[in-house]
């Protein structure tokens, strides 16, 4: 039988209490599996949540949806490589400065690209890993408060890389 993946969310505030409970993360675009991603919240309090579906359990698409503070979704989800049918590993996400949004992820190689805080492509997917082996490791993604980001990544399956880049995506 088929298995239909659905991707619940909760919200809670600082105490931990629950502000809103069990509200769906995908879109109903999940058709047989899912995985997890990452979460991060902008300036205004609206929540960008990455995750995994596939159709086949053999490639995997990574998204990003958009959710406003209460948790309602703010359109649908979006496909995070322009790059074509190679599964997506790992997938993670977070907020620069602008509200720009950075979502890193590995599909063999690691790669990042830059969304506005409506999830309109502001850069086409960049290859991070360049002049270094085949990625075997998911990518690790963090940014600061003026907005630089760094992606580490795993090479030859023992080798920790990172590169730092500046708010528009441009190596330093």
């Amino acid at each position: 039988p088929a298995f239909t993946g659905i991707i619940d969310g909760s919200i809670y505030d600082q105490s931990g209490a629950i502000i809103r409970d069990d509200y769906r993360v995908d879109d109903g675009i999940v058709t047989f599996g899912c995985g997890p991603g990452g979460m991060t919240v902008d300036s205004n309090g609206n929540y960008f949540i990455t995750y995994l579906d596939t159709n086949d359990f053999i490639t995997y698409y990574g998204r990003i949806r958009k959710f406003l503070p209460n948790g309602d979704p703010a359109g649908p989800s979006v496909d995070v490589s322009e790059l074509g049918n190679l599964s997506i590993q790992v997938i993670q996400v977070a907020s620069g400065s602008n509200d720009k949004i950075i979502v890193s992820y590995t599909r063999g190689e690691a790669y990042y690209r830059l969304f506005d805080n409506n999830l309109n492509p502001l850069t086409a997917s960049v290859q991070v890993n360049q002049g270094t082996a085949w990625n075997n490791g998911g990518t690790g993604l963090a940014s600061d408060a003026t907005g630089n980001f760094v992606i580490s990544w795993t090479s030859d399956g023992s080798l920790q890389m990172a590169r730092i880049f500046d708010p528009d995506g441009n190596p330093l």
